[in-house]
């Protein structure tokens, strides 16, 4: 599953690649909820006018979105991204986009995975939690 997919042009060469090779590719969408500038992904805004294009590609399957949170300890702040990226996931499945389907909310990490759970994420990325003595 590619869990970066964040602009035409990427989405572009990825059905070029998979039709080429036979696949359809399951994917899901990068959200820059907090608005970081050193981190790619769309805005909220972005993401339905996005999907909207991404119906019309054969050999990639939208499955959910995707977003990295801030790097910090306020639970706070990252909580309330959290929500936001819920209610969020729960407009796009609401929008019901002809061959679009929101199964997966992919949030949290390591520092933060916790938070995302409780806050309905449906998969998490604990790469560095594994190996942490």
């Amino acid at each position: 599953m590619l869990h970066s997919l964040d602009r035409l042009h990427l989405a572009q060469e990825v059905e070029r690649r998979a039709a080429g090779a036979g696949r359809v590719l399951p994917a899901l969408v990068q959200v820059n909820i907090a608005g970081e500038s050193q981190k790619t992904g769309l805005s909220a805004a972005e993401v339905l006018p996005f999907l909207r294009q991404m119906k019309d590609f054969r050999n990639i399957r939208v499955k959910g979105l995707m977003a990295m949170m801030p790097l910090t300890d306020d639970t706070a702040q990252l909580e309330k991204l959290f929500r936001e990226m819920r209610t969020l996931f729960d407009r796009m499945k609401n929008e019901a986009v002809d061959g679009i389907e929101m199964e997966e909310l992919s949030m949290g990490m390591s520092q933060d995975y916790q938070i995302a759970a409780r806050c309905g994420a449906t998969m998490v990325r604990v790469g560095t939690a594994l190996f942490q003595k």
